[in-house]
């Protein structure tokens, strides 16, 4: 069981994404705002963030930057608009550990969930 942050500025995407992943055996937290994470990451301590609010890569990858300075351990999962096909990943286009762009299935953003908190595994 994963601790897991939803940064979702639209809420039915957000109520569905959490059910979903609360159906998987996650605890799971919801913002609207990434700035309303700042608070949540420094004393929830999520496992996992998953990020979908539209903004530009730019402004995400500051956002996540800032996270890990407060949680370094605490993976990014960007979900996005994006069809450039650019890297995820440090210094890549959002700075997130990975993505899932939209349209997606549920079941993809799970496995890729799944794929994230394994690879977390033993550190």
């Amino acid at each position: 069981m994963a601790r897991i942050l939803v940064i979702e500025n639209q809420s039915l995407l957000g109520k569905w994404i959490g059910l979903n992943l609360a159906d998987a055996g996650h605890v799971v937290i919801q913002v609207r705002r990434p700035e309303e994470a700042h608070v949540q990451i420094e004393t929830s301590r999520p496992d996992l963030v998953i990020f979908n609010t539209g903004l530009p890569a730019e402004v995400k990858g500051l956002f996540i930057r800032h996270w890990r300075e407060l949680q370094p351990k605490t993976r990014v999962l960007d979900i996005t608009d994006d069809a450039d096909g650019a890297e995820a990943g440090p210094g890549g286009w959002s700075e997130a550990d990975s993505y899932v762009r939209v349209p997606f299935m549920m079941e993809r953003l799970i496995e890729v969930v799944e794929g994230l908190l394994d690879s977390d595994d033993g550190s």
